[in-house]
């Protein structure tokens, strides 16, 4: 394993259930390590102020992180998605509902975009610069289209 912070590792920040299942290697070029390493930093200060929060130990699971490609077609992203360019996490906290990790975070934390989506996870966009365009919305499904609306609920 290749510890990227004290808690995060490259594997895990590469990992996809969908990937695996579906024989999908996830590669990522050389040239977009220092973009997981920014977003294993972010992923890392997150997780040290939720821990000081809570006074408890406080795991972030990742479920999608860096996705070449080849699997974000598999699991529908969008074309331009910052997934592509390790600058974004789908991620969950035990004990916290997606809207209460999303409220902390917009409190707390610098963001470009902050999804809660379907009220399952997280989808928080890495700032790639010091200037965080800080966007919230709420993923819900409409007519079964994904329909992105303003603001967090």
């Amino acid at each position: 394993m290749t510890n990227l912070t004290k808690n995060f590792t490259k594997e895990e920040l590469l990992y996809s259930a969908t990937g695996t299942s579906m024989g999908i290697i996830n590669m990522i070029p050389d040239t977009l390590i220092p973009n997981l390493q920014r977003t294993a930093e972010w992923l890392q200060e997150l997780r040290n102020i939720l821990g000081e929060k809570r006074d408890v130990e406080t795991p972030i699971k990742v479920l999608s992180c860096f996705r070449s490609e080849r699997l974000n077609k598999a699991v529908g992203g969008a074309k331009a998605s910052d997934h592509m360019k390790a600058l974004a996490a789908d991620i969950q906290v035990d004990g916290m509902t997606p809207l209460q990790l999303a409220q902390f975070i917009k409190k707390s934390m610098p963001f470009d975009k902050l999804i809660n989506e379907f009220n399952q996870w997280v989808h928080v966009s890495i700032p790639a610069t010091d200037e965080p365009k800080s966007k919230l919305m709420t993923a819900v499904k409409e007519k079964g289209t994904t329909v992105y609306k303003p603001g967090l609920f």
